[in-house]
């Protein structure tokens, strides 16, 4: 179940780099530069599952225009699968729309990948199911 999860969001990862042009990303002991520019990253953390998709563009535009330059956001395993097995990525789950709104709105995103996230979220983003399973979280126990 975590495997899907992961290769859901390393797949709309993969997706989104594959739509947008690849910047010449460099660097020295000044700063990152960027197509020959150098540039002060600042980046924001946006939670777009606790948003409504429809004011999604909203807080990606409102971020921009505050100086933040890249947004991170953390995929929360209890957002998308509150019941195991059942994969929601509807509404304001849709990583995949999020992704797009951002590349819309030039704005390079760090996916923040679980199972365990330091995000405010019940259970570091573990589902409530896992606590019934009998397994140590966040082991290597194979239930986990």
């Amino acid at each position: 179940m975590r495997k899907n999860i992961i290769l859901t969001a390393l797949l709309a990862v993969v997706a989104t780099v594959a739509w947008a042009a690849s910047p010449e990303v460099k660097w020295d002991k000044y700063s990152l530069i960027i197509d020959g520019h150098r540039v002060c990253p600042v980046m924001g953390e946006v939670h777009y599952s606790r948003i409504p998709a429809d004011e999604w563009r909203h807080e990606v535009r409102s971020m921009k225009e505050g100086g933040v330059t890249i947004i991170a956001t953390y995929v929360f395993w209890n957002h998308v699968e509150e019941e195991e097995g059942i994969f929601r990525w509807d509404g304001q789950r849709s990583l995949r729309g999020f992704l797009e709104v951002c590349q819309q709105e030039a704005m390079p995103v760090v996916l923040r990948l679980g199972p365990f996230c330091h995000g405010e979220v019940r259970n570091g983003g573990i589902p409530d199911w896992m606590f019934q399973k009998g397994c140590k979280l966040r082991s290597t126990q194979p239930e986990f």
